[in-house]
């Protein structure tokens, strides 16, 4: 039964995500999702009492992607800042989908679904800030590294996701020059 439960509430979720791929994600609505997941309505509200708590979800399994395609794609072969380049095109790439397909629709959402999906976004960044940590601590040079009470690991791990925010926004698809600025600060 429990299967039962999650494969109809996976189901549910994949009809709104291919909703929202398709028609933009403030044109996602419980109705077309019962619909397209041919599952009655009055289910789909025992998964998801609101549009917010639908979208809520939608938003949160576009991180839950990202960040497994990140983790999949760090290598123990790779030093550092090899791993961090691969890691911001990565997530560059998910985020230009995300612009592409849900950023100009964001506004067009409810207040209160859009700090639910702030959360969500805020919790699977963090994951991201501490995947920065583990790639420090792969790297023999960056693990042995003399860190300070002003440039602690999860400072840095901080700044380099912050200037990761900063170039994607800016469209940087060259970042050379910044992971010469980490090598030189973490030398």
């Amino acid at each position: 039964m429990a299967k039962q439960k999650l494969n109809c509430k996976e189901t549910i979720l994949n009809s709104a995500r291919e909703i929202a791929f398709e028609k933009g994600l403030s044109n996602v609505n419980i109705r077309d999702v019962a619909k397209k997941s041919d599952i009655a309505l009055g289910t789909v509200y025992n998964y998801f009492p609101t549009k917010g708590d639908l979208l809520a979800s939608v938003i949160e399994s576009f991180w839950i992607d990202a960040r497994s395609y990140i983790y999949l794609h760090s290598d123990t072969n790779h030093d550092f800042y090899e791993n961090i380049q691969n890691m911001y095109k990565n997530l560059s790439s998910y985020f230009y989908e995300f612009e592409k397909n849900w950023l100009n629709q964001i506004a067009l959402i409810k207040s209160e679904d859009k700090v639910t999906g702030k959360q969500k976004m805020d919790e699977y960044l963090l994951e991201i800030q501490k995947e920065i940590i583990h790639l420090m601590d792969m790297d023999q040079n960056i693990k042995n590294h003399k860190w300070t009470e002003a440039l602690t690991k999860e400072k840095c791990a901080s700044f380099i996701l912050n200037n990761f925010m900063f170039m994607i926004n800016k469209k940087e698809n060259n970042i050379d020059y910044f992971i010469e600025i980490l090598k030189r600060t973490l030398q």
